[in-house]
């Protein structure tokens, strides 16, 4: 039975993308008086921050960091897009929970920013621990933050799964021996990943070995 759930963030727990592409719009017309197409950028911020930048850095002539720096000092003040849990993330982690289980977050998002969301919508309390981009672990396909989660608090690695919406999750997912789950609310599927969903509901029967 599966007991405990390592989550990612971005994309998996919480919708945060759209804010997110907006954030580098919205800088881009603040700070340079330019914009971008939002679907491109969407896409690219799938991939991570510093992609996103770096590609804005190449189609419009500018300095990547100078881009991720407008973007940050934007974002973290507020894109005025709520960023919530998608459906079922409350649901799945409160079941875990209620069965004696953990739930713990590996994201290369910052821990600030991380926690006022999580707070926010009063999730906070169903993690026992946070793995972010300030704890200074190798970032994802590394198994290391995985790693270190399961040696830290003794985990049966056939009793977690990892659940991410990228192939960097399910590979780091993979690497640590644990199963894999590729989140991806269009339907689209990651063929190494050990299962696929569309909605988080879909947890559920996963966790209670339905599937």
């Amino acid at each position: 039975m599966i007991t405990n759930i390592i989550w990612d963030f971005d994309g998996t727990l919480y919708n945060t993308y759209p804010a997110i592409a907006m954030g580098f719009i919205k800088a881009l017309q603040r700070d340079y008086n330019t914009t971008y197409d939002y679907l491109q950028v969407y896409n690219w911020s799938r991939t991570g921050i510093n992609y996103c930048s770096e590609r804005l850095g190449e189609k419009l002539g500018m300095d990547p960091e100078a881009v991720k720096e407008s973007f940050e000092a934007y974002y973290l003040a507020g894109t005025g897009i709520d960023e919530l849990p998608f459906p079922g993330a409350e649901a799945v982690c409160e079941a875990i929970v209620k069965r004696g289980g953990r739930n713990f977050i590996v994201t290369h998002r910052g821990r600030a920013s991380l926690e006022r969301l999580l707070c926010k919508h009063g999730m906070d309390a169903y993690f026992d621990e946070l793995v972010s981009s300030d704890c200074g672990f190798a970032r994802k396909p590394s198994p290391e933050a995985f790693d270190y989660i399961i040696q830290k608090y003794r985990i049966s690695i056939d009793r977690v799964i990892a659940v991410g919406d990228r192939q960097i999750d399910v590979q780091a997912a993979n690497a640590a021996g644990v199963f894999s789950c590729y989140f991806d609310s269009g339907g689209e599927t990651y063929c190494e990943a050990d299962f696929q969903i569309s909605d988080l509901f879909q947890l559920l029967s996963i966790i209670n070995g339905e599937n």
